[in-house]
């Protein structure tokens, strides 16, 4: 592995070409079906408050401290795990996509064929109160982030956990408070150490504005963006003819 700080001017994904764009390619080699969620590589949150990404590249993995990405699409979502996390890989308990209904497994000890899923309104149910897991909620608020990297053509998952949730939405407000949209510009992702009410270290993102994008750029992005955006069920607004 190598340690190295990924500089924003290596966005190669959005550089002009004669060829096909990379929504061309995700359009023929996909034979119009587009990329699904599943298809997506995923950039894990590093667990104990460690500030460096484990980024994977054709040689193994390089540790990224500064991630200069493009943000092009998100989706907030909820997830629900009765009782303390044991390592397990089951599904939550209940989900929601929309952040206002939940599928919810009423017999979530049978095994996972036999499930009974029944909907669940998100604002009232007990779950999403304050004070339900400690200061928090036991219903997790995250952000699934399609985030576009310097020398790849296809952007990662990035999963951002409810202790990060606060300085992202922070991020985004001063995003718009600027005139600005998030998908116009190159963020770093940094990683801080953090530490929870009950002393577990964790790891936090606290994105920062690096720069605009240019108008080519932008709309290399923009293009991207309406390719990969129906991965994470976002739905995409008419083009925008450029950075505001």
């Amino acid at each position: 592995m190598t340690d190295k700080i990924v500089l924003a001017e290596e966005f190669t994904a959005l550089a002009p070409h004669d060829g096909m764009t990379v929504a061309d390619l995700i359009e023929a080699n996909t034979g119009g079906q587009g990329m699904t969620e599943a298809d997506i590589t995923r950039l894990s949150i590093p667990a104990g408050g460690a500030i460096a990404w484990e980024v994977p590249t054709i040689d193994g993995e390089d540790m990224v401290k500064d991630l200069h990405c493009v943000i092009l699409a998100f989706n907030d979502h909820r997830v629900f795990y009765p009782g303390d996390f044991s390592g397990e890989s089951k599904p939550p308990q209940c989900s929601s996509k929309n952040m206002k209904v939940g599928q919810w497994v009423e017999n979530y000890d049978d095994e996972i064929d036999d499930w009974n899923f029944i909907e669940k309104g998100c604002a009232n149910c007990e779950m999403n109160q304050w004070g339900t897991k400690g200061r928090g909620k036991a219903c997790a608020e995250r952000r699934l982030t399609l985030v576009l990297t310097p020398g790849r053509k296809l952007p990662f998952l990035v999963d951002v956990s409810p202790g990060s949730m606060r300085d992202v939405r922070k991020y985004f407000n001063m995003m718009t408070a600027e005139g600005k949209v998030f998908f116009g510009a190159v963020t770093n992702m940094k990683l801080v150490k953090a530490e929870s009410g009950g002393g577990i270290k964790y790891s936090q993102i606290q994105p920062q504005f690096v720069r605009d994008l240019t108008r080519d750029e932008f709309k290399a992005a923009t293009e991207m963006r309406e390719a990969m955006a129906p991965a994470l069920e976002v739905a995409v607004e008419k083009p925008i003819e450029g950075p505001l």
